[in-house]
């Protein structure tokens, strides 16, 4: 859900008046209630992608975001649908080779999160954002929920398939009853391997096979469809390297979810825009949009070393190329500048 990505500097920027209404969990002593509370501008320290508050009322508050690690770093826990630690890996902005959190505090009662989006997307309403997209991918929460390395609840959002969707569908529903379903979007990704979150291409195809439907049924606005974690034949592929994939979770030689999910979501009727993301050229993708195959294209990496990228796409100019390292998008930086301001434009 795309409420981390406003700030001016080094400040956050959604409220509306004088106060900040970023959702925040008012932590208990021992984790058993949370309430629903609203800070003041001076009550939060920006912390990247998440906010830290402390001493409010007596008590600590932490802002619920998944596994960000400025969050890692305040010592905060990391909420989820199971007490699993992901194998392997680091952040890349904190020294030496942590590997993930241990700090992770399963949830109680996921209707009170489900609610605390309700709200959330409506003072992003009130801000005037133009709609929500949900972010299901990467091992942040609603991913989670979906695939049964993560997810070991007994209740109803864990076990059968449906369970496992239950969460992310319940999210959509009540942004639905914000939005509307035309303004509410949603981004998945079936072959996702980052950060330990890769399932079997059995589990995957049922697990997906299930939730794609459900998502159209409600006539979302668009499905964002991408293809991380599938061997895109680039072999310095700094986000998906090829065969990173735990054993038991290949997937099939040259597999891309758009053959498998694309006529789930754009067919004659259809009232939910495709797009996909991730390795795409701009041939690619016109050639897709012209077979009819997709609505829309989503590029993000290729911004960053072409700023003046979609002039370069309109004039047929090839793309400036990452030569930097996967550093270029997650640090550490020595400057704030390191890496985004500093790309030329095409001569």
């Amino acid at each position: 859900m795309w409420l981390k990505g406003g700030q001016v500097g080094r400040k956050p920027v959604l409220w509306p008046g004088s106060q900040i209404h970023y959702l925040t969990v008012l932590q208990a002593p021992r984790y058993e209630e949370y309430e629903i509370s609203y800070l003041t501008e001076n009550r939060f320290n920006y912390l990247g992608d998440g906010f830290d508050v402390r001493e409010y009322d007596g008590r600590d508050l932490m802002w619920y975001y998944e596994n960000m690690p400025l969050l890692k770093e305040t010592g905060y826990p990391v909420l989820a649908p199971s007490k699993i630690p992901a194998a392997g890996g680091k952040y890349r902005t904190l020294p030496g080779a942590p590997g993930h959190t241990q700090n992770i505090i399963e949830i109680d009662n996921p209707k009170i999160i489900v609610e605390q989006f309700r709200k959330s997307v409506a003072l992003a309403k009130d801000a005037g954002f133009d709609g929500v997209e949900l972010l299901s991918q990467g091992g942040y929460l609603l991913h989670n929920f979906l695939g049964s390395r993560s997810n070991k609840r007994t209740d109803n959002y864990g076990g059968s398939t449906e369970n496992r969707c239950r969460f992310i569908l319940e999210v959509i529903d009540v942004i639905i009853e914000i939005w509307g379903p035309g303004r509410t979007g949603i981004k998945i990704c079936p072959p996702d391997d980052l950060q330990d979150s890769a399932i079997s291409y059995d589990e995957l195809s049922e697990t997906y096979g299930y939730l794609v439907p459900q998502l159209v049924a409600r006539e979302l606005g668009f499905i964002n469809l991408c293809r991380r974690g599938c061997l895109l034949g680039d072999p310095d592929d700094e986000v998906s390297p090829p065969n990173s994939r735990p054993q038991g979770c290949e997937l099939p030689p040259g597999y891309d979810p758009l053959q498998q999910f694309g006529p789930m979501i754009k067919y004659p009727g259809s009232k939910t825009k495709l797009m996909v993301n991730h390795g795409y050229t701009p041939e690619e993708a016109n050639r897709l949009v012209q077979e009819g195959k997709i609505d829309l294209v989503t590029f993000g990496r290729p911004f960053i070393s072409n700023p003046d990228l979609v002039t370069r796409i309109k004039n047929g100019v090839p793309l400036a190329i990452n030569d930097r390292g996967g550093d270029l998008y997650y640090g550490p930086y020595k400057t704030v500048d390191e890496g985004y301001n500093d790309w030329p434009c095409a001569v």
